[in-house]
């Protein structure tokens, strides 16, 4: 569990390296970081699920549980 938690710390370091502040909230550029994403499968909302899964428990699709 604990190698678990180091990689899941490795990732949100990672991932706060492109976070971008878009008018005041929060965004991750898209697929080959041209556009700002705020899509499941390539920004923000994926990024947002994905953490949410690994750090809070909820199911990957919370529609599904």
């Amino acid at each position: 569990m604990r190698a678990q938690s180091g990689l899941l710390d490795r990732h949100r370091a990672l991932l706060a390296l492109h976070q971008i502040t878009y008018q005041g909230h929060l965004a991750f550029p898209g697929d080959q970081l041209l556009r700002l994403s705020a899509d499941l499968a390539t920004g923000a909302a994926g990024v947002l699920l994905a953490l949410g899964t690994a750090l809070g428990g909820t199911p990957f699709l919370p529609w599904t549980g």
